[in-house]
């Protein structure tokens, strides 16, 4: 290195350290560029500040340009050498800088050859700008400028960043400052010793208390001002504590007797760890506190009223309801909202919670409900989907609209529970009718026939006993007084299950013996009308733990309403399987059906499908009704399913906990 170029860094080193250390803000950048301009003699010289905001902009915050401080600039840095040196460091384009970055005009409008810069860094590693010299010429002493630049950026770096954090403390001493004087609060601070050291104007304008009567007093020397036990106790702890508090409330007598409140906030204050006291604001509450005592007033007034309550301004604004008006809207209550208009609300609440009246007519609801809203009269019913509402509205002098709302939901089931009972009651007492009536044939019928032969043997009208003809009647007597018979037993089989009298002996019962004896009773029947009887047995036979005579029962009520209701040459199957851990029959026949409108009532007592007109059999109707009630009774299930026209299946379904394996 040639002797006058070390003469150049000393002086640089010197010029740093020395002079331009006394220098300070913009006046440091504009030394610095000019003394890098002459000393290098180059053309341009600038330093540059990434802008916060935005960092593919710099703003120059000094400009030499041909031994002139000339009009700071601000421009894109993308397609630039200095983009290259905010992202890397030093860069040193000896010539030919515009063929380089062809995109970078503003290298063409200053006629630029050569380039070199490095970045400035804050303490973190932080790019903050950058320092850069250009000429029209190629450089000559590349490294020379390279080192020169190393040296100066240290120090730059440095100086741009303490006038940025100047910069940012002198916005925040200004923001502060804005703050203080347009805000309702007051300040105050303490010293180490808990003493109150100042306090701003605003204090003395809303307490009436001069602010020489506290300063170099405590907080516990002045006493508790009105605040409760607790929180007096809580305010002494945490300023002794160090600690920083919130809402410290208060209420406190002006010397006119007129009482203010107050909330008091403090944050400690340290210096190296050092406590040196405490900082706040205080705020004056007094019309938040009457506000907030005036509304508990209210709301405890009517939060305890079983209806809603709102109430409407001269401009039909939502101002207030209460927690049941919120209940009795429904979904619309998490919704609601104070400043809405009644007319939205309407809107919503047909929109959201459809109102039975308002179904396919929904402006006409809402425009005849919007008249009655403005000229309040007679209660209003509304039928919403999910409940009944009745509405009181009445309208004060001064354009108020009071609400009150009831939910007469329940009120309007007890109304329609009643109806059904009525109806009910009247349903039965025609049943009751229908029954006795056919009670009254059904026994007359083999009664008589009883009757008539017993005697015409009795009078021996056919000749002395022997007759062939007598042995006829015999068997027509027998069969009358079992049919009676068993329908006596039907009635007393329903009664005494409705009584829950009905008990169970349970045993180990084989599901092929059951069907086989209800199929060896039930053929003679089936003969009769040329009904093929199919019964289709598992691969293993089940046996299940029950009543042996109820499971018969159930099994030969299926059998014969399936034999009554086939047509001549129909079939019926009995089928048996287990599956799912449950034991199955089934008994399956292509009889007449049930309508699909009498399938939910087929199993009622004295409920019978067979009184249409398209069935002449006879009977209580009781076989299913009992049958199901067995079933339930041994924790079982029974499914009926059928197509009128096509036929019935019927299933009665045993829990696995009741089988086992023949």
């Amino acid at each position: 290195m040639a002797d006058d170029d070390r003469e150049l860094i000393a002086q640089t080193l010197h010029f740093v350290a020395d002079r331009v250390w006394r220098v300070t803000d913009s006046g440091f950048f504009f030394e610095l560029v000019k003394y890098l301009g002459e000393s290098l003699g180059v053309a341009y010289v600038f330093c540059d500040m990434i802008k916060p905001n935005d960092s593919t902009v710099v703003q120059t915050l000094a400009l030499y340009a041909h031994g002139e401080i000339i009009e700071n600039i601000s421009y894109n840095l993308r397609g630039t050498p200095c983009e290259n040196v905010i992202g890397r460091s030093t860069c040193c384009y000896v010539d030919r800088v515009q063929q380089l970055f062809p995109d970078d005009q503003l290298l063409v409008e200053l006629k630029a050859e050569s380039y070199a810069g490095i970045p400035l860094w804050s303490a973190n590693g932080t790019p903050l700008g950058l320092i850069a010299i250009m000429d029209d010429k190629p450089l000559r002493k590349p490294d020379l400028i390279k080192t020169l630049l190393q040296i100066v950026a240290v120090r730059g770096g440095a100086e741009l960043e303490r006038s940025q954090f100047l910069a940012q403390l002198h916005v925040s001493e200004r923001r502060f400052r804005d703050f203080a004087k347009s805000s309702s609060d007051w300040f105050w601070e303490m010293d180490k010793n808990l003493r109150f050291s100042y306090f701003s104007d605003r204090f003395m304008q809303v307490t009436g208390v001069p602010e020489e009567s506290l300063l170099g007093s405590t907080r516990e020397e002045n006493g508790n001002p009105g605040a409760s036990h607790e929180v007096w106790e809580k305010q002494l702890a945490d300023l002794r504590d160090h600690k920083p508090f919130k809402d410290f409330i208060h209420p406190r007598t002006k010397p006119d007797g007129r009482v203010v409140w107050l909330s008091i906030s403090g944050i400690p204050v340290y210096d190296e760890n050092i406590f040196e006291g405490f900082r706040g604001t205080g705020t004056d509450i007094t019309e938040r506190v009457e506000s907030e005592r005036t509304i508990e007033r209210l709301l405890h007034a009517i939060q305890h009223v079983p209806v809603g309550i709102a109430l409407f301004d001269e401009d039909d604004r939502l101002i207030f309801f209460n927690t049941q008006y919120k209940t009795v809207m429904g979904v619309m209550g998490d919704i609601l909202e104070i400043g809405e208009t009644f007319e939205n609300m309407l809107h919503t609440m047909v929109t959201r919670q459809p109102v039975k009246d308002a179904i396919g007519r929904e402006a006409d609801y809402i425009k005849e409900r919007l008249a009655k809203h403005r000229m309040p009269g007679q209660p209003v019913e509304i039928h919403r989907v999910d409940r009944e509402l009745l509405a009181y509205e009445s309208r004060s002098s001064d354009g108020y609209t009071f609400n009150i709302i009831t939910d007469i939901t329940e009120h309007k089931k007890a109304e329609n529970d009643l109806i059904i009972a009525k109806n009910e009651a009247e349903k039965a007492n025609r049943a009751k009718s229908e029954f006795l009536a056919s009670m009254s044939h059904e026994l007359r019928t083999p009664l008589n026939a009883i009757l008539g032969f017993s005697e015409i043997i009795k009078e021996q009208y056919l000749g002395p006993p022997g007759t062939g003809k007598y042995r006829e009647y015999a068997g027509d007597i027998y069969k009358s007084g079992t049919h009676l018979l068993e329908l006596v037993n039907d009635l007393l089989d329903i009664s005494t299950i409705e009584a829950g009298f009905t008990s169970l002996e349970k045993e180990i019962v084989s599901i092929r013996e059951i069907v086989n004896d209800c199929k060896h009773t039930i053929d003679e029947k089936a003969f009769a009308k040329n009904i093929q009887l199919t019964v289709v047995y598992p691969d293993d036979f089940t046996s299940i733990f029950a009543d042996k005579r109820a499971v018969k029962q159930i099994l030969l009520n299926l059998l014969s309403n399936a034999v009554k209701f086939t047509p001549k040459g129909g079939k019926i199957t009995i089928h048996s399987d287990s599956a799912d851990g449950k034991t199955r029959i089934r008994v399956t026949d292509n009889g007449r059906g049930i309508p699909t409108e009498e399938l939910s009532s087929v199993t009622d007592p004295f409920t019978r499908s067979v009184m249409g007109p398209h069935i002449a059999e006879k009977g209580w109707g009781l076989g299913l009704a009992i049958s199901k009630s067995l079933v339930e009774l041994h924790d079982g299930e029974m499914i009926i399913e059928s197509e009128f026209g096509k036929g019935t299946s019927v299933t009665v379904a045993f829990p696995s906990s009741l089988s086992g394996t023949d």
